[in-house]
């Protein structure tokens, strides 16, 4: 029985066996142990001491273990476990059984004798081919798995300078390439529109190819070069030694990008592909070395842009339908916006911004029938209005520029003075009301007497004149109509007027 030691596992695992018919359920059993390396099993021992060792019953009886007892059971008479060197270094443990107790000639002669060492470099060159074979399907299976997130991440990015600079990036990376570039077709020419290096100092390099690319777009015309001929036909184009070819007949415009990069050695051109429509042209460039391609590096290349072309495609779909959305979006606001306009100049008084007369009829109405119907938590509901004392006067004197001044100072202030639930309003003219939801005589009084002092202290002209303004409060009777109500605190308005203005009144 043959056991190699597993670096990685850190455990003896059987490489072979082999025992008589009779004991081939021993030898199913043994092929499945697995033996750690610090384990006092004699496998270990043997490994680590670099040493043989003889297991008989005595020795058994004095040193138990796992192993010992297998054999035990299974009437073994004698085990032998020798290391197995190879270039001076213990590579494993070779056990031989024997059925009788006797000792055998393998026994005395072993230590005169080399004749492990005869198979022991095959085994290891086996083992270690083995070992190889499974790094290396598992490397194969991490790149597989590497490659597919790869497509599914570039098939979400929606950022055309991210997509290719991911692009870009896996191709320098799986292959040894210096410069990697993407022209795109424009009115008629194919642009190069990005450029990448592998390394920093070929920055300054691509710098320079996309500076002449934005001066020297090729025409989509077999005769303008290799990169045209490329898109027209549709074919991959592979110069494995640009060396070798410089001094043949070109087109001018191939020559030109030739003498900018001046080093190159390597030039494939790849068409780009989406749903069997050219969508654009690739470079891949070596700066450095002749690179020959497999064909079947190829076949991946062109599969890859092929990846490309449909992840351009998804893009520029996002892009397209992320602007009608945007263009929607704007519409929806601009309509948004322009309803609000309307209904500001349906219901706000242009000059000082507060409610107009038609919103004040809509809301006085529509509070005393809440009330009526008892949908409101509110019992009391109050009206305020007021009117600016002698403001004909006023506006004679100084102008109706200045009387305008006034009206909109006074809705200052009323916006300031007033409850939040409260609704101000121009009624017309000079005349202001305020709608108090529920608010009763008494706090409707106080309101009113704020706003009066509060306006008796407006300069109206320069600091030079000031203004006054007279009020009407009345706190809405049950079954009342908001004609009958307004009415009310219109009576108490010309109370307070007729009594020497600039003072407050409540209706009874």
């Amino acid at each position: 029985m043959l056991h190699f030691f597993d670096s990685d596992s850190g455990f003896f695992l059987c490489q072979g066996i082999s025992l008589p018919t009779d004991f081939q359920a021993m030898a199913s059993t043994l092929q499945q142990v697995r033996v750690p390396y610090d384990s006092t099993e004699p496998i270990a021992e043997v490994f680590r001491r670099s040493e043989s060792l003889l297991l008989t019953d005595e020795v058994r009886a004095e040193r138990p273990h796992a192993f010992g007892t297998r054999l035990l059971n299974w009437s073994i008479g004698r085990t032998m476990l020798f290391p197995v060197a190879y270039l001076g270094k213990v590579v494993g443990v070779l056990t031989v059984f024997a059925r009788t107790c006797e000792p055998t000639m393998l026994e005395t002669e072993y230590e005169q004798q080399d004749w492990i060492a005869l198979f022991a470099a095959q085994y290891e060159r086996l083992y270690k081919l083995e070992k190889l074979g499974a790094v290396k399907a598992l490397s194969q299976a991490a790149e597989q798995r590497r490659f597919l997130d790869f497509v599914v991440q570039l098939n979400n990015l929606v950022e055309p300078a991210e997509l290719f600079r991911q692009f870009g990036s896996e191709i320098l990376r799986r292959y040894p390439f210096n410069l990697f570039a993407l022209l795109l077709p424009d009115d008629e020419k194919l642009q190069l529109q990005h450029i990448m290096a592998d390394q920093k100092k070929y920055y300054p390099m691509a710098n320079k190819m996309l500076d002449w690319g934005d001066k020297n777009p090729y025409l989509i015309e077999k005769a303008d070069g290799a990169t045209s001929l490329a898109y027209i036909q549709r074919t991959s184009f592979h110069f494995p030694d640009v060396q070798e070819v410089i001094h043949l007949p070109m087109a001018d415009k191939d020559r030109s990008g030739l003498e900018v990069m001046q080093t190159v050695r390597s030039f494939l051109i790849i068409p780009v592909y989406h749903r069997e429509a050219v969508v654009g042209v690739l470079w891949l460039i070596s700066l450095e070395a002749p690179l020959a391609i497999a064909e079947s590096d190829l076949h991946l290349l062109e599969a890859m842009s092929n990846f490309l072309g449909t992840a351009m495609a998804n893009a520029k779909e996002y892009y397209s339908v992320d602007r009608e959305r945007k263009a929607v979006v704007d519409l929806n606001d601009d309509l948004r916006n322009r309803v609000r306009e309307l209904d500001t100049h349906a219901t706000r008084d242009h000059l000082t911004g507060l409610f107009n007369l038609r919103f004040f009829e809509q809301r006085i109405d529509l509070f005393i029938e809440q009330l009526r119907q008892g949908q409101t938590d509110a019992d009391d509901l109050s009206l305020i209005i007021m009117d600016i004392d002698h403001f004909k006067q006023f506006n004679d004197t100084f102008g109706h520029n200045a009387g305008n001044l006034v009206l909109q100072g006074v809705a200052q202030r009323l916006n300031k003075l007033v409850r939040s639930m409260d609704i101000p309003c121009r009624y017309g003219g000079e005349e202001f009301v305020v709608i108090l939801p529920g608010c009763g005589k008494k706090v409707a009084k106080r309101i009113a007497e704020r706003i009066r002092a509060d306006v008796e202290g407006m300069p109206a002209i320069k600091g030079t004149k000031t203004i006054t303004m007279s009020l009407g409060c009345a706190t809405h009777k049950t079954g009342e109509s908001s004609q009958q109500f307004f009415v009310r605190a219109d009576k108490a308005l010309y109370e307070a007027k007729n009594s020497g203005r600039n003072k407050v009144c409540h209706a009874s």
